[in-house]
C-alpha cells in the first residue's frame, strides 16, 4: 500500500470539490477494487496530492472548517500514560486533521497538549495552541483569544475551556467563537443532574452577556458560535440539552431570562451525526451493549451551515476506508478486541453563511475581502433582504466558495472577480458584468443571466442546468466540460467560445450569433435530449465540428448496466482491436479507439437503475492509477 500511495502521490492530486461517488458497499467487496474506485472518482494529473481519502471522512472542500470534539478517557493520549491509547490518538487525529479539536478529560495542561499535537500532527507552518478549562482543553490550528473559564461561581469544578478561534482571513469572513463543556457525570443521581442544569443555565446566561454590548465578552456582531463537548444527557429531552438548544434557562432568578442563543434570535442548531455519516443510529458512547449521544456539536445556523459530519466508528469501517485512512479497526476502543468501548469522535465541518445581506440596509458599504486586504465598495443598497446587491461594484473581488444562492445581482460589475466554486443557484445576474471573471466550477443552477457580459469569463466544468443566457456575450469565454442542460442560450453571441466537451443536452441555440466562430470538439448531448438548434447547426455541420449524440449506456461496456471502471479497463486492454468486445455499446467504430473513451468518459458512473452520470480524470491519470495499482499488486505478492 506505501509502495501504491507513493506511486500515485509522484503523478496526481485529488480534486478538492470532487464528491464521493464511491458506496460503502464497493469499498467492502475489496479494498483494490475500493481504491481503484476512489481514485477513478477523486484524482486529477496536475501536481501535489491533497489529503483526501475518497471515503466518509473527507472534507467536501477544502476551506471547510473541521471542528471535533472527543472525550479522550482519562488523559490516555500521552505515551507515558497509555501507549497503546496513545497510538491510536495519532492515527485518529491524522485521520481527521482537524482544525478546532476539543478533547474531554484532558488532565494535563494547554503547553502538554500543544506538544503533543506538535508531535504528531506538526503543521506546515506555525504551532498548534491550546486552552483548558479544568479537563476541557481547546486545541486549534490558530491562535485562540477571548479565553475563559470562568461562567458560574455555583460550579467552578466544572469549568469549560472558552475562547475565540482566530481564523485566516484569506478563508474566514469571521472568527469562531468555542465553549467546549463536559457536564457532571451520574444519569441517576438528582445533584449531580442539578449540576448539569446550573452549567446550561450559566452558559445561556454567557451567550447573552457576550451577545450584548458593554457585556463580560463583546462578540463582534454575526459571530459564529458553537458549544460541543460531552453532556451526560439522560436524554435527547433532557433540560440542560434542550436549555442550551433552546435557551430555555431553568434558575431564572439566578440566570436571568430565557434567551434563544442564534444572532437572528432563534434556538442553536444541533448537528445530529451519524455513524461514520450513514445510517440511523447518531450515538456517541458505548458501555458494553448500551449505546447513548451524550456528545454534541450545537452551532448558530444562522451564520454556520454544515457541510460534511459523522461519528468515528473504526469498528464499523470496512477494509478498504481502513487502509484509505490510515486507521486500524479497534482505535476507538478502549481495547485490542473491540469489546469495550468509551467516547466516539464527533466531527462537523463548518461553512460561513454569506453575511452580504446583514452589512449594512441602506446606502454605500465598504467590505474588506480578504483575499488581499484590498477594500471594494458596493454602491447598491437595500441589502438587508435576500443579499440584494444590484448595482453593486465588486470589481476584482475575490468571493471564492461565497453562497450566493438566491442573491440578486443584477446589473453588478463582477469583472475580473474570483467565483471559483461559488454558489449561485437561481441568482439574478441579469445585465451584469462578468467579463474575465472566474467561475471555474460555479454552480449556476437556473440562474437568470440574460444580458450578461461574459466575454472572457472562465466557466469551466461549471453547472449551468437551465440557466438562462438569453441575450448574454460569451465572446471568448471558456466553456469547456460546462453542463448546459437545459440551458437558454437564444440570442447569445457565441464568437470564439469553448464548448469542447461541454453537455448540450436540451439546451437552446435559437438565434445564437457567431457559433461557427466557437469549439464544440466532443460536446455531446444526450439520446432523446437533442438540443433546439439554430439554423445552419444541422448533422452535416454537427458531425464536421464534432458533436456527438450518446446513448446513457453506451459507456458499459460488459453489458452490466453499469458504467464503471471495469468498462475502463476494457476499453484500455482492447485499445485498437475489434469493437466486438464492447457489447455493442460505445462509438459503434469497427475498431475500439479514442472516440469510445469520450463516451465511457460521458456515461462514467451510469447506473441503469440510478441514472448517475459524472465526469472523471483524463485517460493518461488513469493508466498512471493502473499501473500503481499493478506494482502494488506485484510487491504484495512477492511478500
Amino acid at each position: 500500500m506505501f509502495i501504491l500511495q507513493n506511486t500515485i502521490k509522484r503523478f496526481c492530486h485529488f480534486q478538492p470539490r470532487t464528491q464521493l461517488v464511491i458506496s460503502r458497499t464497493a469499498m467492502r467487496k475489496g479494498w483494490i477494487g475500493g481504491i481503484l474506485l476512489m481514485l477513478l472518482a477523486g484524482i486529477n494529473c496536475a501536481g501535489p496530492v491533497a489529503a483526501q481519502t475518497g471515503t466518509f471522512i473527507d472534507r467536501y472542500q477544502p476551506h471547510d472548517l473541521r471542528v471535533v470534539s472527543f472525550n479522550v478517557w482519562l488523559s490516555n493520549i500521552v505515551p507515558s500514560k497509555h501507549p497503546a491509547q496513545a497510538e491510536k490518538f495519532v492515527r485518529i487525529v491524522n485521520a481527521l486533521d482537524p482544525d478546532i479539536l476539543n478533547l474531554q478529560e484532558a488532565y494535563f495542561s494547554p503547553s502538554t497538549v500543544v506538544s503533543l499535537l506538535n508531535n504528531i500532527a506538526p503543521l506546515d507552518e506555525g504551532t498548534w495552541h491550546a486552552h483548558k478549562g479544568r479537563g476541557n482543553v481547546i486545541a486549534s490550528k490558530y491562535p485562540l483569544s477571548m479565553q475563559a473559564t470562568s461562567i458560574d461561581s455555583l460550579a467552578e469544578h466544572r469549568s469549560p475551556a472558552i475562547a475565540m478561534v482566530d481564523l485566516p482571513n484569506e478563508h474566514f469572513l469571521k472568527d469562531f467563537y468555542v465553549i467546549n463543556h463536559h457536564l457532571a457525570s451520574g444519569l441517576a443521581d438528582p445533584a449531580r443532574y442539578e449540576q448539569r442544569q446550573r452549567n446550561a443555565d450559566a452558559t445561556i446566561r454567557w451567550i447573552r452577556n457576550a451577545r450584548m454590548p458593554g457585556g463580560t465578552v463583546d462578540l463582534p456582531p454575526r459571530t459564529p458560535i458553537a458549544v460541543v463537548g460531552d453532556f451526560n444527557n439522560k436524554s435527547h429531552n433532557s433540560g440542560p440539552l434542550r436549555t442550551i438548544v433552546t435557551g430555555d434557562i431553568f434558575d431564572e432568578s439566578t440566570y436571568g431570562p430565557d434567551f434563544p442563543s442564534d444572532w437572528d434570535s432563534s434556538p442553536l442548531t444541533e448537528a445530529y451525526p451519524s455513524i461514520n455519516g450513514e445510517g440511523s443510529e447518531h450515538y456517541t458512547f458505548r458501555y458494553g451493549l448500551s449505546k447513548s449521544r451524550i456528545d454534541h456539536i450545537i452551532y448558530s445556523d444562522s451564520v454556520l451551515n454544515v457541510a460534511n459530519k459523522f461519528v468515528l466508528n473504526t469498528v464499523d469501517m470496512s477494509p478498504a476506508e481502513l487502509v484509505a485512512t490510515g486507521l486500524e479497526t479497534f482505535d476507538v476502543t478502549i481495547d485490542s478486541v473491540g469489546d469495550v468501548f468509551d467516547h466516539l469522535p464527533v466531527v462537523a465541518d463548518f461553512r460561513m453563511v454569506n453575511d452580504l445581506s446583514y452589512m449594512k440596509t441602506n446606502g454605500d458599504l465598504e467590505w474588506i475581502l480578504y483575499s488581499n486586504g484590498d477594500t471594494h465598495t458596493y454602491s447598491g443598497n437595500n441589502l438587508q433582504s435576500g443579499a440584494n446587491l444590484d448595482g453593486a461594484n465588486l470589481d476584482g473581488a475575490n468571493l471564492q466558495w461565497a453562497s450566493l444562492s438566491n442573491a440578486d445581482l443584477s446589473n453588478a460589475n463582477l469583472s475580473g472577480t474570483n467565483l471559483v466554486n461559488a454558489d449561485l443557484t437561481y441568482a439574478n445576474l441579469t445585465g451584469a458584468n462578468l467579463e474575465h471573471a472566474n467561475l471555474e466550477s460555479a454552480n449556476l443552477n437556473l440562474a437568470n443571466l440574460q444580458g450578461a457580459l461574459l466575454a472572457g469569463t472562465e466557466l469551466r466544468k461549471a453547472d449551468l442546468n437551465y440557466a438562462n443566457l438569453n441575450g448574454t456575450t460569451l465572446q471568448g469565454t471558456d466553456l469547456a466540460g460546462t453542463t448546459l442542460t437545459g440551458a437558454n442560450l437564444t440570442g447569445a453571441n457565441l464568437t470564439g467560445a469553448n464548448l469542447t466537451g461541454a453537455n448540450l443536452s436540451r439546451t437552446t441555440f435559437t438565434d445564437v450569433d457567431n457559433w461557427n466562430n466557437a469549439s464544440w470538439e466532443n460536446a455531446f448531448y444526450y439520446t432523446n435530449n437533442d438540443p433546439i438548434w439554430t439554423d445552419g447547426m444541422d448533422q452535416a455541420w454537427r458531425d464536421l465540428v464534432g458533436i456527438l449524440m450518446i446513448d446513457p449506456t453506451t459507456g458499459d461496456f460488459n453489458g452490466d448496466g453499469i458504467t464503471d471502471a471495469a468498462d475502463y479497463t476494457i476499453w484500455q486492454d482492447n485499445f485498437g482491436l475489434a469493437s466486438s468486445i464492447l457489447s455493442g455499446n460505445g462509438s459503434g467504430e469497427a475498431t475500439v479507439m479514442q472516440k469510445d473513451y469520450i463516451f465511457w468518459k460521458a456515461t462514467f458512473p451510469y447506473n441503469a437503475s440510478a441514472s448517475a452520470l459524472k465526469t472523471v480524470p483524463e485517460p493518461p491519470c488513469l493508466l498512471l492509477i493502473l499501473s500503481a495499482l499493478a506494482t502494488a499488486s506485484l510487491q504484495m505478492r512477492r511478500r
